[in-house]
């Protein structure tokens, strides 16, 4: 056949005949199969296996499955070599096609026999000595073998994949001969081949290679010419045709438009005769949609979009509307996930068909037939062009009409819902809905204003519906929005019109399901519409949230109701919490007496917030509450509940922070007494406590103010170790392993490098840093003996690339410290050394470590803190950057303009040819850090 030259040298023939006879390569066969050896049917219990067995893992030529076994008896005369030699010559030189067909039959026997680890081995050797004629000799087997040996062919092209492509490089290119020698055989079968099965592994392989090692229109034009010939043939064979728009759909992305040596016009006139056809079938049709999408995205441009998006996007969205009446899930996933990657990569060239594409994208969701997978597909092909800054944004907010049919199909998937009551009513499950996540995208691309102020007959008919569902999906959707949309306050003409049902959702309601929509949505408002939700609805909503606090039949609807009240009561006044204090607090005194621990939790976190909010009007209430969490801090201490006394010791500490120090001062010992055995033992990673200790300390120092001396020693060497500890970065033998659904570890991109951060750690670590900076701020002078070890800590994570708000709270704290040591300092409390004051010794620490800091920050709102301290920290300190670190100042600032600079470039687009810029508000940020860098001139 072919000849066992190694694979360094140019391979010949070495028979004139043909390789295979197709007349005689089937009655030779017959003859010499002998039973149990190369015949697989005549093997004992053995069916044929999947020529997937054909795999990378179970060929590769570095590796062995098994032990290398010598297939001759021990008395042969001829090594284990000698015999691998003898057979691959066979093979290769071989008249007919038997050697290779007994061969390629057993790489396919059953795992573990002898016939296949001798063929493994064989492989490997043929691989290793005549890579190149082994490879030409599966071509001619390929070319020229009999149809009856359709699966044997199969296992030669596996076999031939497997060899071209097992390496980075692969033998595509190594030398011109194979690869022209290849490329014919290539096209050759594609033109001949029978066998679909064998057509699509083709079809795989080519696009493979032509990914990999060719660019198609300068280095094999012949491909796109065959592609381009067998659309526009008449062929009887639709596989065929299937195969070939296939074919040219995983090529486009490969092949630039300058390379093409026939002319796009050709293919748009190909793609266009397929949808005019009557005689095509829908899978033919799908196959020219998905063509037609990478055509757009991959060969087109701005300037001529037009002549091909007119007409190829109404084909595109008539094939859509064909696949729903079918109800086909799969191939409206595969069109509808293509028009996604058009939106993303070029929205501009949607514009000539927006409102028609995008409402019959929408009308996926109608699909009765449809899974919620495709109707959620619709959705994100939204998302997609919403998150578009310019473009798609400015179409999507020009369009009520369309606006107003996004927000019927996302209430109507809000509203498809089942009346299960452990599911569907927690927090994190309703988070994880696939249309609350597009909801929560779209709501923060588009602005809540878009979204809801325009449309309250719609809100209003889901409000007035008879089935919860639809009720529900009204309250959930306005709660959803008020917590995802970039710019809350536009919602405030939208969240007026609705609060008052909301509020009676709460209180009327039947369904458990809308109720705790209901309270969820307040929370919402609660946070993101503070103060004025809290100052206009307080007399309505404290009634509701209290009556729900009593709801024991519905647990969930119970806590969220808790929740709720947390967030209503922690952003309002104190005088408009004042009236609903007495009975507020009177109703969490008897919450408190309840043994249901999760009752109880709750009811201290809320404890907590009306502290924080009433502030000296709780004075009145200390000495009724106090008691109670004194026993509920003790038993939770006996019984080594941390999760519970980490809950009492918060309250305790806020409530304290809110009554001042002269009401606490008989309470002081008993819980410090805690805190000091709490730290002396030893709290593992994830205990609550470990925070919580931290936190309480830096309240009562806040709290006690200089009268917090005496616990110092004790508070601020546990604050300064746990700002410096270095055990929350995970390096994992295997990153696939990493898990970090649980939330207690999440992965951190740096640069090029990707690391993963244990999320308790490094909450410890910003709790220590915050409570350094606020006791600092407390004590001011009083810190005096501390504040150089504190600075020593605080510096170093000016530069803390894990966590931004660990920068920004270290950044704010460099004023602070100053001030300490400069009033220090002319007190008297700390000492000179060599003449030099402790103050200026600090300036010449913190002001360069501030610059350097500035210099390699990427975010500008820490740039701005950072900015910030150091407009306050050089106007305290004498001239202390040297030429150097003036220099590197200036570059800074420099370097932040910079920024500036190119975020707006970022947020110009054309639409059009007509320039447009997004509103001034979102430029708010930028602005302010300019105005700060503007002020520097000045210094």
């Amino acid at each position: 056949m072919v000849s066992t030259t190694p694979s360094s040298s140019p391979p010949r023939r070495v028979s004139a005949r043909p390789p295979y006879s197709r007349s005689l390569l089937p009655l030779r066969f017959k003859a010499k199969l002998l039973p149990g050896r190369g015949n697989p049917s005549k093997s004992r219990n053995w069916s044929r296996p999947s020529p997937s067995r054909l795999g990378p893992s179970s060929l590769s030529s570095h590796e062995s499955p098994l032990p290398l076994v010598s297939p001759l008896s021990r008395s042969s005369p001829y090594s284990t070599r000698d015999y691998l030699r003898s057979k691959a010559i066979q093979i290769l030189e071989s008249p007919d096609a038997l050697p290779l067909t007994f061969f390629l039959n057993e790489l396919n026997f059953p795992e573990n026999s002898i016939d296949l680890m001798n063929a493994r081995k064989l492989l490997n050797y043929l691989k290793k000595n005549y890579l190149t004629s082994f490879c030409l000799c599966l071509v001619s087997y390929l070319k020229f073998c009999a149809t009856e040996f359709v699966n044997c062919k199969e296992y030669a092209f596996d076999v031939l994949c497997q060899i071209l492509t097992e390496n980075e490089h692969g033998l595509w290119q190594e030398t011109s001969f194979m690869n022209k020698e290849l490329k014919s055989a290539l096209l050759d079968c594609l033109n001949t081949e029978s066998s679909i099965k064998i057509l699509h592994k083709i079809l795989d392989f080519v696009v493979t290679i032509a990914t990999k090692e060719v660019r198609l229109g300068s280095e094999w034009p012949e491909l796109l010419e065959f592609v381009y010939e067998s659309i526009g043939s008449d062929s009887d064979s639709e596989e065929k045709l299937k195969c070939a728009i296939s074919l040219l759909y995983k090529l486009i992305p490969q092949c630039a438009v300058e390379d093409l040596v026939i002319s796009i016009d050709s293919f748009y006139d190909s793609l266009m005769d397929i949808f005019d056809s009557q005689e095509m079938s829908l899978e033919v049709q799908v196959q020219a949609a998905l063509a037609s999408n990478r055509f757009l995205c991959y060969w087109t441009n701005r300037s001529d979009h037009d002549r091909y998006s007119t007409v190829l996007l109404v084909e595109i969205v008539l094939t859509i509307a064909t696949l729903i009446e079918h109800g086909s899930d799969k191939d409206i996933l595969a069109v509808v996930n293509e028009l996604t990657v058009l939106a993303k990569e070029k929205p501009w060239s949607l514009s000539s068909q927006f409102d028609y594409l995008v409402l019959s994208v929408l009308r996926i969701v109608d699909g009765v037939e449809l899974q919620d997978r495709t109707k959620i597909i619709a959705l994100e092909f939204v998302v997609a062009l919403s998150e578009k800054r310019v473009e798609g944004r400015r179409m999507l907010r020009g369009s009520q009409y369309i606006i107003l049919k996004l927000l019927e199909k996302i209430l109507l998937l809000l509203a498809n819902l089942e009346d299960d009551p452990e599911s569907g009513t927690a927090e994190t499950d309703i988070q994880n809905l696939p249309v609350v996540r597009c909801l929560a995208r779209i709501a923060a691309a588009l602005g809540g204003e878009v979204l809801v102020n325009n449309f309250p007959k719609l809100f209003a008919s889901h409000f007035d519906a008879e089935d919860w569902q639809s009720r529900h999906a009204a309250v959930l959707f306005l709660g959803i929005v008020a917590e995802k949309c970039s710019k809350p306050k536009e919602l405030k003409h939208g969240w007026n019109q609705m609060a008052g049902r909301i509020i009676r959702s709460v209180k009327e309601d039947i369904h458990p399901h809308v109720r705790w929509a209901a309270l969820y949505t307040i929370k919402q408002f609660s946070k993101h519409f503070k103060p004025e939700f809290q100052d206009k609805y307080h007399e309505k909503v404290m009634p509701a949230l209290t009556k729900a606090m009593d709801d024991f039949n519905n647990p969930r609807v119970q806590v969220e109701a808790y929740l709720a009240l947390f967030d209503f009561t922690w952003n309002c006044s104190s005088s408009t919490l004042k009236p609903h204090l007495k009975e507020i607090v009177n109703k969490l005194l008897k919450q408190l007496q309840k043994v249901n621990h999760m009752v109880q939790g709750e009811t201290l976190k809320v404890l907590s917030a009306v502290a924080h909010s009433s502030q000296d009007h709780f004075a009145e209430y200390y000495s009724s509450v106090m008691p109670y969490l004194k026993v509920i801090m003790m038993t939770a201490n006996e019984e080594l509940d941390h999760n519970h006394l980490a809950d009492s010791v918060e309250c305790i500490t806020m409530v304290w922070l809110a009554v001042g120090k002269d009401k606490i001062r008989s309470d002081i010992d008993m819980v410090v007494q805690l805190l000091f055995s709490l730290q002396g033992s030893k709290l593992e990673e994830n205990d609550p406590m470990r925070s919580q200790l931290l936190q309480a300390w830096a309240r009562l120092g806040k709290c006690l103010g200089h009268e917090f001396k005496p616990y110092m020693s004790v508070a601020i060497p546990r604050l300064l170790k746990s700002a410096k500890i270095r055990s929350y970065i995970i390096i994992p033998e295997n990153p696939d392993d990493v898990d970090e659904s649980d939330g207690s570890i999440r992965a951190l991109i740096l640069g090029d490098r990707k690391i993963w951060v244990k999320t308790k750690v490094l909450e410890e670590k910003l709790t220590a840093c915050k409570g350094l900076y606020l006791i600092a701020d407390e004590l001011k002078e009083g810190l005096s003996v501390w504040i150089k070890k504190v600075a020593r800590t605080l510096v170093p994570r000016l530069k803390f690339a894990h966590s931004e708000e660990i920068r920004r709270v270290a950044a704010s704290a460099m004023p602070v410290l100053l001030k300490s040591s400069k009033v220090a300092t002319q007190e008297g409390y700390l000492e000179w050394s060599a003449g030099e004051s402790p103050f200026k010794k600090l300036c010449s620490y913190v002001v360069p470590a501030l610059v350097k800091a500035l210099s390699k920050e990427s975010l500008l709102e820490i740039a701005a803190v950072i900015l910030d301290s150091l407009d306050e920290c050089m106007k305290m300190s004498e001239h202390v950057l040297d030429e150097d670190q003036t220099d590197l100042f200036l570059k800074a600032i420099m370097n932040v303009l910079q920024k500036i600079s190119s975020l707006s470039r970022s947020k110009v687009g054309a639409i059009e040819g007509i320039n447009q810029t997004l509103p001034d508000e979102e430029n708010g940020e930028e602005q302010k850090v300019y105005d700060k860098v503007c002020s520097f001139c000045y210094l």
